[in-house]
Parts: structure tokens; sequence; C-alpha cells
């Protein structure tokens, strides 16, 4: 329970303090509900040891919460990574046994879906019909890494298990945003969640205390054994995340949404957002976060068409690293940081070795890639301690499963969602469609050192289902406009 009243303390905190500062539109988002989130969440997985109730708190917490469409959606991604992914399987008689797995993130998307079913009408989905098709593609990639040379039983339980996993949080987010009046503010509520979780990474690692470690619901977080990863002696921050890398990846892709969002917040309450998602970064010790954020700057700068900022990060990039590197000679803890000294420097080993025996099983199975039996099999001396395969490359963990064809599939939905917001460029104005673009771009450029699978794909699903709902508003928009011209003009007078 210290450890609840602590999450509760620098939650409660965070949103007042940047509620008190801001003077754009985070002082809409943060009401009773968003508080509400932050307490009801935390202690329902802190009080029960029972799955079955803890279950039922999350779902009815979303289903029962006074709110509309969009501000419910908002709720949905605010809440979203307040707790670790705690699952279980849902059981069935044999030859199924384990039917599918229900995770929180499941939870919190059906409560959505239920809360908000008066407001579900067909003209929401209307004009998303080939970005559902794109989705589909998606899914279809999984289903093949995850099912392939398995039995009929097992195919079945995958798609019901993608459906769930990829369908449903992009049917909530697509249709959502497509009738959203304000688009960017349910960006905004995902960042202010991300800073929440940064404020307790930077305590977990000060204080070296896992404050969601104890949390029992009756079904283990993804991936434990992350509880115990350290750097440079000091504990590695990962908040309500599996492990520190995927959180460094978020917090990464949340400044970079704030940067592309920046007009909206407050110049306060910016500056101590931009501090406090940099602080936690810092404290998750992982490179990822700083590739995303370096990219994603500099995808955003594009789209905005600043091309003297463009050419001066070109410019300063070189002997900034070689600035960096020195200090990491001199200084143990950044050389950790930067990879070249320490743990770290078994990790890079660890990813080149791999990426050139994953491309080397590319090149001789291109079209359809091998199965994940056949990959624990080929690649056995690189099983870590943990005793697993970690496939941190996820653009050739992809190839490599579901072959070139399969990659290919994926790389037409990013193409789709880069185009259809960069089309935005020239007619949006509350940088929606900007944090959009340079958030998928830079989550792409990050999927060369991690996995594309749990919350990692999560957000690869959300920003497809964002560029999907922010394409429909946008044709939604020039259509009515003419209309809306039309009935501003004066009527002529009656003879």
């Amino acid at each position: 329970m210290i450890g609840l009243a602590y999450i509760l303390l620098i939650s409660f905190s965070m949103l007042a303090l940047i509620r008190a500062l801001d003077s754009g539109q985070l002082r809409h988002l943060i009401g009773v509900r968003e508080f509400a989130a932050v307490s009801i969440l935390p202690a329902a997985a802190s009080v029960t040891s029972n799955y079955a109730v803890f279950a039922i708190s999350v779902f009815s917490f979303l289903v029962f919460v006074p709110a509309s469409l969009e501000h419910r959606t908002r709720l949905l991604l605010f809440s979203i990574t307040l707790l670790p992914a705690f699952s279980l399987y849902v059981v069935a008689p044999p030859p199924i046994n384990q039917l599918v797995q229900v995770s929180y993130t499941v939870l919190l998307m059906v409560g959505c879906l239920v809360g908000s079913f008066a407001a579900w009408s067909e003209r929401a989905g209307a004009g998303v019909g080939r970005w559902d098709m794109l989705i589909l593609l998606v899914a279809t990639v999984f289903l093949i890494i995850d099912a392939r040379e398995t039995s009929v039983t097992n195919f079945m339980r995958s798609a019901l298990q993608q459906a769930l996993n990829i369908g449903l949080p992009y049917f909530i987010l697509s249709r959502g945003l497509s009738k959203s009046v304000f688009p960017a503010r349910v960006l905004l509520s995902l960042i202010l969640a991300a800073c929440i979780l940064a404020g307790i990474a930077g305590f977990e690692s000060l204080r070296h205390w896992l404050l969601y470690a104890g949390m029992d619901v009756g079904a283990d977080p993804e991936m434990l054994s992350g509880y115990t990863k350290q750097r440079a002696g000091a504990l590695r921050g990962q908040a309500t995340f599996p492990e520190p890398t995927t959180l460094s990846l978020f917090l990464g892709l949340a400044l970079v949404m704030l940067f592309a969002l920046r007009r909206s917040v407050g110049s306060v309450a910016r500056a101590l957002m931009f501090v406090v998602l940099a602080f936690g970064l810092v404290f998750t010790f992982a490179r990822v976060g700083f590739l995303v954020s370096i990219v994603g700057l500099v995808a955003c700068l594009i789209y905005e068409r600043r091309w003297g900022l463009v050419a001066l990060i070109a410019a300063s990039a070189p002997p900034i690293w070689y600035s960096t590197r020195a200090l990491g000679t001199a200084i143990p803890t950044i050389g950790e940081m930067i990879g070249l000294s320490g743990d770290a420097v078994i990790t890079v080993e660890y990813r080149r070795r791999l990426s050139e025996r994953m491309f080397a099983l590319i090149r001789e199975h291109p079209f359809f890639g091998v199965s994940r039996t056949d990959i624990q099999i080929m690649l056995d001396d690189l099983r870590q301690g943990e005793g697993i395969i970690d496939l941190v490359n996820g653009h050739f963990a992809v190839m490599l499963q579901a072959g070139v064809a399969g990659w290919l599939a994926l790389m037409l939905a990013v193409a789709f969602a880069l185009h259809s917001t960069w089309r935005d460029r020239r007619s949006q104005h509350d940088g929606s469609s900007a944090a959009v673009f340079s958030s998928m771009a830079a989550l792409q450029a990050a999927l060369f050192t991690t996995a594309l699978i749990g919350r990692n794909l999560l957000w690869f699903v959300v920003l497809l289902a964002f560029a999907a709902g922010l394409s429909v508003r946008r044709r939604h928009e020039a259509k009515n406009a003419p209309a809306a011209m039309a009935s501003s003009l004066p009527r002529p007078a009656s003879a």
C-alpha cells in the first residue's frame, strides 16, 4: 500500500501542477474524470488478487463514467498506460484449452466500446474502408507470424487474438477520431499519461524501488523478469511497462508528439512537460528513446518545412556525437547509456550479431520466411541468459517470419499513414497530423533496435488509427466546406 500511496502522490501532483501552469488546452483535459482514473485504476490493482474482480473494475470504469465519445476516447488513451498489461488466458474445453488472452488493454477497449455504444453509427465508419483493408492486411501478417505451421485450433485462437490486439483498438480510435472535434486533445491525453510515468520512472530509479512490482491481480504482467534490470549500478525505471526499453520508446514518442502539438500547450506547462519527459527518458537508461526523439524532431521540422533548423541539426550532429562519446569515455554512466562501456557493450554486440544472422536467414528464405519453431533452432546459439532469443530488430523479425512480402504489407500501411498526414500539412492547424506523421517516422526508425510486439505494436496500431480518423475528418470538412460557405452568404432580397 505504500507503493500505491507514492503512485497516487506522483500522479496527482503531476496533473495538478500541469493544470495550474497551463494556459492552453490542457486545462480542459485535466478534470475530475482524469483524477478518478489515476485513483481508481491503481487502487483496483492494489486491493485485489482476483483477476475477475480487477477486470470488472477496469471494464466498469470506462463503461459507466459519464463522458462524450471524444472524452471517453481521451480517457481510454490516458488510462492505457496507467497500469501494467496484466493479462489472463480465458480457458475453453479441449481441444481448444486456452481460448484468448484478455489483458488490461483489452478490458479498457471493450469498456470504451460498450460505454460509447449509443454514439456509434454507420456514419462514424464512413470513408475508412481502404484503411480497414490495410489494418486487415496488418492483422493477417501477424496472424501468419503467430499461427504458421500450427494446428487449426491455434490458428482460430490466434485470429481472435489479433482481432482483440489489432482490430479492436483500430476500430475504436479510427471511428472516435473521425467524429472528434479536437483530435489534438486526444493525443495530449496520451502525453499527460506519459508525464506521469516519466515522474514515476525517475522516482523508481532514484529510490531503487519499482512501484508496480508488488501488484498482484491474479495474473502476471508481461515479461516479469524485466523488473530486475540495472545499468551503471542504477535501477532502470520502467513504471508500468514490461521493461525499460519499451518505456523509453513511449516517452520518446510523447516528446515528439508534444513538440508537434506545442502550440496547444501554454509555454510554462510545455517547458515543464519537456523537462519531465526528458527526466524520465534519462532514467530508463535506454538509447531507443533518444533515437525516437531525434528522428521524430527532424521529421516534424521537415513536415513544418523548417529547412534551416533541419540543416542546423544535420551540421551539429557529428560534433555533438563525438562530444558525447568523449563524455562517455570519461563518465561511466554516460558510457553505459550510449553503449560504450559496461553491460551496454554486450547489448550492442548482441544486437549486431543478431541482425547479421537474421539478415542471412532472410536472404535464404526471402519469400515465405521461417516459423518460430525453426527460428529457435536456427538461432539457438544466440539464446540469452533468460532462455529466450530476443528478436529486437522489428523489421528483420517480420521479414524473417512472414517473408519480405509480409514486411512490405506493413510498409504499405506505413506509407498510407505518412502520405495521408503529409497531405494535411498546408491545412491542419492543431498539429495532430504533424504529430502522427513524425511519430510514425520515429517509430519505424526505432523498430530497427526493438521488437514490434506488446505495447510497441499497440502504438503502431494507434498511429494507423489516428491517420485513418484524421483522413476521414479532412474529407468530411472538404465536403461540407462549400455548403457552410453557401449558408454564410447573405440571402438575396425578396422582390
